[in-house]
């Protein structure tokens, strides 16, 4: 008894003492240094990777001043199927380390069965009793002893899965939300285009009308009334075009906000117009004079500006939920590895019964029926047709296949970043370019105009000055709206729309009942969790 004592003392010591995984964290800046090959010195080069510390981007869509933008944000994180999806998603992460984790801890059964047997009149126990009814109360037990640390790196696995599970789930909320914000300013960069080329429509229907009443006069031939008419023309066959664009990004923004398509409320979606004189034109020369969409707001919101002159931080690039899911993967393969090389050696177990046993239901629960038996067992792999060895090269390949995963990632986070800086930088120059042109096209417009009015120039010069002032200026609303999309980009690639101090705390077993939850959650709130232990099952 005593040598039993002493041999299950020193089992329990050993559990779990050993663990066969071989794992380091890789950080971000070694990945980029690695695979550096020449600094960009070139004058216009982007910023350089600093070690500054991100800036908090949580409620990014703020910084564009839209009150409608932000009411279709919280509706979004409220309804979109997308991110309940992911919600889902890591709620069986959770629960499917909880199970995993189930695996450390012993086994018990209880169990009771009523039997009724003949035996043999010509067999070994013909002498005995022939017929007979058995009683059979018990409970087992059985726990694995994780010696060489095969369960726990199974359980650690299904760990490093539930956190990339989570990283998956602010992955989401990112794309979601940034998705949204590229589809609200498409859909003000569609209205604010078709009300340049209503505008142009009506000057030139003004075009039109004169150049008709003077060619019924006999002022004007008829080429310049062509002239007019299919500009006219050309100007209304685009407006289709435009609302037909303007319906397919409203039905982007129902989707994404977990709504029937057509069911969003007008106030979020329909332009503010601008405020117009009271009164109409007095002439035609009035008419002829109008001003062109450059001289008033397009209704396209834009951010604070966010030039990141101080340098690119890599503190950013690490705090990414796809380069930390990446990462938590890249973990889950190596303690899968250190699972398959644990089965090379010995499986340590203790398991024991007791319970009832009687040939007559009256005496089951006398003392005498009582029977017990415990004691370790050990189980050894000597021929499995070398599967073994095969697992462990199957998942020595997978963890490579994750480590090739993660530094891909960390590497498209520094470009997604640079390029939407780039876009964002290079769009803001262009802008201003477009911007004096329209000041230029409207002044050539003005003087052609002018001109022609005292009799002293071509109705050609002041049609072609009106041509360019369209184009011009239908170019600067698209760009404006270029900017305000390389801003969404630019914050989407900074990590912005989650709000966790430590990016990716600890994740509890009591976290996978709060995960199940379905009360409705406000704007941005973290994920609940309990810090009540999980009751035993």
């Amino acid at each position: 008894m005593k040598s039993s004592f002493l041999t299950l003392s020193t089992l329990l010591l050993l559990a779990g003492c050993t663990s066969l995984t071989s794992y380091s964290e890789r950080p971000v800046s070694v990945v980029l240094d690695e695979a550096s090959v020449a600094p960009d010195m070139r004058p216009e080069a982007l910023p350089a990777l600093t070690t500054a510390e991100a800036e908090d981007q949580t409620v990014w869509w703020q910084h564009f001043g839209d009150e409608r933008l932000t009411r279709l944000m919280a509706k979004a994180y409220a309804a979109n199927r997308s991110f309940a999806a992911a919600r889902a998603n890591l709620a069986a992460a959770r629960a499917a380390w909880e199970y995993q984790r189930g695996a450390l801890w012993p086994s018990a059964s209880l169990g009771g069965d009523l039997s009724r047997a003949r035996t043999s009149e010509n067999g070994l126990s013909a002498a005995g009793r022939r017929r007979y009814t058995d009683y059979n109360l018990a409970a087992s037990a059985r726990w694995e002893l994780d010696l060489f640390g095969r369960t726990q790196s199974l359980a650690e696995a299904a760990k490093a899965e539930a956190q990339a599970s989570e990283a998956d789930l602010k992955a989401a909320w990112v794309s979601v939300s940034s998705a949204l914000a590229s589809s609200y300013l498409e859909l003000r960069t569609l209205q604010g285009r078709l009300m340049v080329a209503q505008d142009n429509l009506r000057l030139q229907q003004a075009n039109y009308d004169l150049m008709s009443d003077r060619n019924r006069a006999g002022i004007t031939n008829d080429l310049q009334k062509n002239q007019a008419e299919y500009d006219l023309r050309n100007t209304a066959a685009a407006i289709p075009s435009l609302k037909a664009q303007i319906v397919s990004a409203e039905n982007a923004i129902a989707l994404l906000c977990g709504v029937t398509p057509g069911t969003l409320p007008p106030e979020l979606i329909e332009p503010e117009l601008p405020e117009r004189a009271p009164g109409s034109p007095s002439s035609n020369k009035d008419e002829l004079r109008m001003k062109a969409a450059g001289l008033r707001p397009s209704g396209i919101p834009q951010a604070e500006s966010l030039s990141l002159d101080g340098g690119i931080p890599a503190d950013a690039i690490r705090r990414r939920p796809d380069v930390y899911a990446a990462e938590r993967r890249l973990k889950a393969a190596a303690e899968t590895l250190g699972s398959a090389k644990a089965e090379r050696y010995p499986s340590v177990y203790i398991s024991g019964s007791i319970g009832l046993d009687s040939l007559t239901l009256g005496d089951l629960f006398d003392w005498d029926s009582h029977f017990y038996n415990f004691g370790p067992g050990i189980s050894l792999p000597i021929f499995r047709g070398g599967q073994i060895v095969a697992n462990i090269d199957i998942k020595t390949e997978q963890q490579k296949a994750a480590l090739a995963q993660y530094e891909e990632v960390v590497l498209s986070a520094l470009g997604d970043i640079r390029t939407a800086l780039s876009g964002y930088r290079q769009e803001q120059e262009r802008l201003a370019q477009l911007r004096l042109g329209v000041q230029a096209a409207q002044n050539a417009y003005d003087i052609a105009a002018n001109k022609y009015d005292a009799g002293l120039g071509d109705f050609f010069d002041v049609l072609d000055a009106q041509r360019q002032l369209q184009t011009l200026d239908e170019a600067r609303v698209v760009s404006e709206g270029t900017i305000a999309q390389q801003q969404v980009a630019l914050y989407k690639a900074l990590c912005g729309g989650w709000d966790e101090v430590t990016p990716f705390p600890e994740i509890t077993p009591a976290e996978v009942k709060s995960a199940r939850a379905s009360a409705p959650e406000p704007l941005l709130a973290p994920i609940a969790r309990e810090e009540a232990a999980v009751p035993a099952r």
